[in-house]
Parts: C-alpha cells; sequence; structure tokens
C-alpha cells in the first residue's frame, strides 16, 4: 500500500454522519487558509482529539486533502503526529489526528524561564532529523518544514513532532517533481528557481530553522519576498552576529553543510544524525539567549495577521463582486422581463388608433337612413298642402283651378328635393332655415295671387 501513488484511491473515509456519533466537539484551536481546527472528545473512550475541518468546494482541493490523508494514513513514527481516521460529504471534509498541547517548538524555548543551551538545541534537531528521515525513507518530502510545523507534544514535555502535511508530496522514480509552494524564508534555491525537488529540499529548511532556533535572526529574510528569494537563491548569509559568538565551531559546521545551492552536496537526514554536533561531542554549554528570538516570533505573528487581513480582503472583495453580479443578473431578468409589457403599453400609447372598417359603414348607413326618412315627411308634406290649395283655388273659378293644379303638380315634382334639402340644412343650421322657409313660402303665395290677379 505504501508504494501505490494514487492515494485517493485507497484512502478510507466514513461518512460525515458518523462524525457527530462518535465525537463530541468542544472549542476552536485555530483557523487556517482553508479550515478550522476543533478539539474534540471521542464519546466512547474519551481521548481528546483534534479534528481539522477543510472547506472542498473544487475538486482539485478535494483530491490534494484525499492525498495528504492517503500519506498521512500511512505513517507511524513518533515524531510524526498520529492520523485517526477522515469523513467527507460534497462540501467538507474532516481529518482526525492525535491533540498536541505543547504548542510550537519556539514559542515554548522563547519564554523567560526556559534556559535554552546547545545541549537542548542538539535535542531538537536530532528529533526534528528523525522524523524527516522517517519520512524520507517512505520516499515522502513534506516542503514546509517551518518553526510552526514543529510541535511539543505537551506542555512539560520536550518531545517534538512533525505537523501540517497539506503540501507534502509523494516521490515516485517517473515523475520529476517541480514545486511553487511553501513559506518564503524556508524555502530552498530549487523551490525559488522552479528545478527538480527532492528529499535534500526538506533538509535546507532544517538548516533554516537551526540557525534561527541559536539565534533568534532568519538568515535570508529580505525586506520583501523578492530580496528574500534572491538572498535564498545566492546563498547570502554569514554567522556574522554577536549572537553566534557564542555557539560551537560544531553547530555553525552543521548548518554549512545543509544550506548549500547545490542539493546533491548537502547533508540528508541519516548524515546528520551522524554528524558530530548532534552527537553533542563539540557543543558549547552557554545559555543562549532568546530576546532575538521573540523578536522574530513577534514577527511571524504579525506576518501571519497581515495574510489573514489579506486573506480576509480577498474574500469580501470576492463576495462584493459576487453581490454586484448577482445584483445585475437580478436587474437584467426583471428588465427583460417587464419589457414587452411595458413596450406594448407604450405603443398603444404613442400609435393612433386606426378607424375600424365597420364604423365607416355604420356611419354611411345611418346617413343614409335619416336621408330616407327626411324624404318620406317632406313628401307628406306637401300633399297635404297641395290639397288646401286645391280647394282654395276651386272657389275662385274653373280656369283658374286648371291652372293652380298644373303649378301645383309641377310644384309637388320639385317639392321633396328642396324639403330634404332643408331638412338638412335645418339639422346643420337650426331654426333659422325656418324662417327663411316660411319667408320663402310667403314669397311664393304672394306671387301666385299677384298671377291670378292679372290673368283675371
Amino acid at each position: 500500500m505504501e508504494n501505490n501513488d494514487d492515494f485517493s484511491e485507497i484512502i478510507e473515509m466514513r461518512p460525515m454522519e458518523k462524525y457527530s456519533e462518535m465525537y463530541e466537539r468542544k472549542e476552536e484551536l485555530g483557523r487556517g487558509k482553508f479550515g478550522v481546527v476543533f478539539q474534540v472528545q471521542d464519546k466512547e473512550s474519551g481521548h481528546i482529539l483534534a479534528a481539522k475541518h477543510i472547506k472542498t468546494r473544487k475538486e482539485e482541493h478535494k483530491q490534494r486533502v484525499k492525498e495528504e490523508i492517503g500519506i498521512l494514513q500511512n505513517l507511524s513514527n513518533p515524531h510524526v503526529i498520529k492520523f485517526v481516521e477522515a469523513f467527507e460529504n460534497n462540501r467538507e471534509l474532516i481529518l482526525v489526528m492525535e491533540y498536541l498541547d505543547g504548542g510550537e517548538l519556539f514559542e515554548r524555548v522563547a519564554t523567560e524561564d526556559f534556559n535554552l543551551t546547545e545541549t537542548d538545541c542538539c535535542l531538537f534537531i536530532r528529533q526534528l532529523c528523525r522524523g524527516v528521515d522517517y519520512l524520507h525513507a517512505k520516499k515522502i518530502v513534506h516542503l514546509d518544514l517551518k518553526p510552526e510545523n514543529v510541535i511539543c507534544t505537551a506542555k512539560d514535555s520536550t518531545s517534538l513532532k512533525i505537523i501540517d502535511f497539506g503540501l507534502a508530496k509523494k516521490l515516485t522514480s517517473e515523475e520529476k517533481l517541480r514545486v511553487m509552494c511553501g513559506t518564503p524564508e524556508f524555502v530552498a534555491p530549487e523551490v525559488v528557481n522552479y528545478d527538480v525537488v527532492d528529499t535534500s529540499t526538506d533538509m535546507w529548511s532544517v538548516g533554516v530553522i537551526c540557525y534561527i532556533l541559536l539565534s533568534g535572526y532568519s538568515p535570508f529574510m529580505g525586506d520583501n519576498d523578492s530580496e528574500t528569494f534572491n538572498n535564498i537563491t545566492s546563498v547570502e548569509y554569514d554567522f556574522d552576529e554577536p549572537e553566534f559568538d557564542n555557539i560551537s565551531q560544531g553547530a555553525k559546521d552543521f548548518i554549512t553543510e545543509l544550506l548549500k545551492k547545490n542539493k546533491a552536496s548537502r547533508m540528508d537526514a541519516k548524515m546528520c544524525l551522524d554528524h558530530p554536533w548532534l552527537l553533542e561531542q563539540d557543543v558549547g554549554h552557554t545559555v543562549i539567549k532568546t530576546e532575538n528570538l521573540r523578536k522574530f516570533l513577534a514577527r511571524r505573528r504579525w506576518q501571519r495577521c497581515g495574510q489573514a487581513i489579506r486573506a480576509m480582503k480577498r474574500m469580501t472583495g470576492l463576495l462584493k463582486r459576487t453581490k454586484e453580479a448577482n445584483l445585475s443578473r437580478t436587474s437584467s431578468i426583471e428588465s427583460l422581463e417587464s419589457s414587452p409589457t411595458n413596450s406594448r403599453n407604450a405603443s398603444r400609447e404613442s400609435s393612433p388608433t386606426p378607424a375600424s372598417p365597420f364604423a365607416e359603414r355604420r356611419k354611411k348607413f345611418e346617413a343614409l337612413a335619416r336621408a330616407e326618412s327626411d324624404s318620406k315627411m317632406a313628401s307628406n308634406l306637401t300633399k297635404s298642402a297641395g290639397t288646401k290649395t286645391s280647394t282654395t283655388k276651386s272657389a275662385t273659378s274653373t280656369t283658374t283651378t286648371a291652372t293652380t293644379s298644373s303649378a301645383d303638380s309641377s310644384n309637388s315634382v320639385r317639392a321633396p328635393r328642396l324639403n330634404l334639402l332643408e331638412a338638412r340644412l335645418r339639422e346643420e343650421f337650426g331654426p333659422s332655415v325656418d324662417l327663411q322657409s316660411r319667408k320663402h313660402d310667403e314669397d311664393s303665395k304672394n306671387s301666385k295671387t299677384e298671377v291670378e290677379k292679372h290673368r283675371t
């Protein structure tokens, strides 16, 4: 199982429902870039453990965490953190591991009541090298060795363990591994140059940790990451600081054998364990001042705080952009939904209503009906008027009656047309037409009487 390179196929995962059945969450221990670590208690045994909750929104991130689990479940060493089990669902992975409450090594030795000596440094670095030797024997490179990942097992213990295998890789003979990851102060030149990495890459980091432990100074630290990387690739460091005045030559030689640009010339973990300094054959006995180490730790805390703030700003910016995009998308959808109705209403209001052909036909029909009605009324009036005229005229003379009858007959032919015209004029101009028609009737009557007198 150790020779299988595809860890994602051999790891054992439990369903997330079992996690709450088996463990009781206690308190939050810390937060990182991708997750939160909680203290939990095994409900059956009562043992205190640590549960690392990791959000896995992307499939590649999920596979990377599973690769870490695959590495951890195959490790068993006194100087490597112990993995217990893992749980998963669609959104999250939980890694349950042993709980280490001793704190970071540097935090432990930087306290004012701890008298740090070279012998103590040999003890700590020896344990670190044993853990690294075990990993390298299994073809595993950690790739993120730094003080924060070297933890004391208990508050009153000097036993150490290596933690955080999030960047660890399994080396294979078929593939040349190149990476662009790690913490700037502790990465090797081949990482900066994106060259092939191997087990010697971790040994560079061991040399940096030893340098800081003895002096409190970071050997390649620059004003910014770019300057730090330049110092690393050019291997610019020295032992000129006053803090090295009381450090043994054996310790300086041990560091020098690790901080070499040519990775092939660096000591491996086994060679370190056989080095005279780690065997305490040439060590100093002066108490090492830890004031600089406390300053180093304070600076590292500020750096982590700055990274957290930048991460929060990036997250805030991402959330803001996501919110703006959602608002824009919502407004676009609303405008698309409302635009057809609004455009139709606007077109109805702006465009004139077309005349209905049925309305035109009805108007014509009504006009013809009115004309026909007026024609009938005029005909009836003419007939009654003709009867009265003939009766009056018969009383005078027969000749006159014949003449009048012929005149009335000609007037009866023209009367319907005239009366129709009068009716239409009355509708348009009102009662004034009646007065004019009466005057016309009187004039015609007078003229007829004069004609009759003349003929008589």
